[in-house]
């Protein structure tokens, strides 16, 4: 994962845009120069947004229950004393 995000940064610090705005400008680039493969390139820029949005609430539900897992283990300490 490191990795991605290292490329990420470049390509921003490069081009000042994102990778996703890269992706959809490839892929529209591509629905251009290939119409025939418009409606799968379509489909693609979907199954892309979807797998964005599920690493989202992934990493968001792992930070939330990282920081309950905190709490309690510190109110649980606290409370021993």
């Amino acid at each position: 994962m490191k990795v991605l995000q290292s490329l990420s940064v470049r390509l921003g610090a490069t081009t000042t845009t994102s990778l996703p705005h890269q992706t959809r400008k490839l892929i529209l680039g591509l629905k251009e120069k290939y119409p025939k493969y418009r409606i799968p390139l379509h489909g693609l820029l979907w199954f892309l947004y979807i797998l964005a949005e599920i690493a989202i609430v992934a990493t968001d539900l792992a930070e939330l229950l990282g920081t309950a897992i905190a709490l309690n283990l510190y109110v649980d300490a606290s409370g021993r004393s």
